[in-house]
């Protein structure tokens, strides 16, 4: 049996490279692919986050209503931002009174908007939703919660914005049984300035 001729190694080499070419070239569309995938999958998870927001507000209230219910309110929401839109979500909101054990946790839907894509000075903000109010006597009933406000845009940077925002506030208080009697609550109307920042 005879050694093999030079052409006969110079072709086994040239297949032998072909072969490892083709495997890199398998290896590298793969690796292409699933970097691909990945950056598709970090793209979108990117652009969801650039519209998710959340925030935080700390201010007072006064009673208009004249029933000695005034209050330290702070309040944390979260949901969706855009060009127009500065937050469409939800929240909730710790509101201590001043004179008196009274405390009332409102729950609400809660929308901020300047109603344009430029930049602006000013926006609205509106609440609407419900209130766990909690009276003298370890009593607690829930009502109606709605407030309405207009704020002023202060300090903003890249991932954050700050506020300060004039509002009005309505708490329905309804009926209470207290010793097996009902009593009518009266409503609470407010006036209140809070201080926030956003993400």
């Amino acid at each position: 049996m005879g050694l093999p001729s030079p052409d006969q190694n110079h072709q086994v080499l040239i297949m032998i490279k072909v072969r490892i070419l083709s495997l890199l070239a398998a290896v590298l569309a793969v690796c292409a692919t699933v970097h691909a995938e990945e950056q598709e999958r970090h793209n979108a998870l990117s652009s969801a986050m650039e519209h998710f927001t959340w925030g935080a507000d700390v201010g007072g209230s006064v009673d208009m209503s004249g029933h000695d219910m005034s209050s330290i309110d702070i309040s944390a929401n979260f949901g969706y931002k855009s060009d127009i839109l500065r937050l469409l979500g939800a929240g909730a909101s710790l509101n201590l009174m001043v004179s008196n054990s009274c405390r009332s946790f409102p729950f609400y839907a809660i929308i901020r908007t300047s109603f344009t894509r430029q930049p602006s000075l000013f926006f609205v903000e509106a609440r609407a939703g419900a209130s766990i109010n909690y009276l003298q006597n370890n009593i607690s009933q829930t009502g109606l919660y709605l407030s309405g406000g207009v704020g002023i845009n202060l300090a903003t940077g890249r991932t954050f914005r700050s506020h300060l925002i004039l509002s009005y506030s309505f708490f329905d208080r309804g009926y209470i049984t207290y010793q097996e009697q009902d009593y009518s609550v009266p409503d609470l109307h407010y006036v209140g300035v809070k201080i926030g920042i956003s993400f």
